[in-house]
């Protein structure tokens, strides 16, 4: 399937969604009855905020925001849609309003409420002692750190989430990009939703 992972509508929130575990986001409300939701037009009439999409010729993956909540939207493409998005300039100053008005025809396949995934205390301490090769092993992904002088952190992805990862040791700079495997976890916390909640083929974590 031909896929475009857009980044037009406020990428960079993904990653600013900060929590510190529990299985729901602190201050987040109840969670919201998706019954009357029908089409991507319901969605814009009652989010808070974007949070993102990504799609291809066969659906889109749509995320938003309401009261402290992050969910995440299915829709199958049509074939009027993918042509209209494929003809449109992306550099237009109105691309996101084009885009949004073209996905507000789609009809809502499923809302997924993102939070009931969320990573409980309990999640979270299971990591704890373990090396960062082991992190490595079952799937966590690096994207960045910072190294101190006595400690090393790392910014990671796994399944759904973004994660900060401190481990208990010292990484040489020359070393950073795969310093942390031998390091044993000292401290983890979910900072923010990872973009693969965007990607039409995401499946939650059971």
């Amino acid at each position: 399937m031909k896929k475009m992972i857009a980044a037009a509508l406020l990428t960079a929130m993904l990653f600013a969604l900060c929590a510190c575990g529990g299985k729901d986001k602190a201050g987040a409300g109840e969670s919201l009855d998706t019954s009357g939701i029908k089409t991507m037009a319901d969605v814009f009439a009652i989010q808070d905020e974007s949070r993102g999409y990504g799609y291809g010729e066969d659906s889109l993956a749509y995320m938003f925001e309401k009261d402290g909540r992050n969910y995440r939207v299915a829709c199958d493409m049509t074939k009027d849609a993918w042509d209209k998005l494929d003809a449109l300039d992306f550099f237009a100053e109105d691309h996101d309003e084009q885009v949004e008005a073209i996905f507000a025809t789609l009809e809502v396949k499923s809302v997924f409420d993102i939070e009931t995934i969320r990573p409980t205390e309990d999640d979270l301490k299971a990591w704890i002692g373990k090396t960062g090769k082991e992190l490595e092993d079952k799937g966590f992904d690096q994207s960045g750190w910072y190294l101190g002088d006595k400690e090393a952190t790392y910014y990671m992805a796994y399944g759904s989430f973004e994660y900060e990862v401190t481990f208990d040791g010292k990484v040489a700079e020359d070393d950073g990009e795969t310093g942390y495997r031998p390091l044993k976890v000292k401290k983890i916390e979910v900072t923010g939703i990872s973009d693969h909640v965007t990607d039409p083929d995401w499946e939650p974590e059971k």
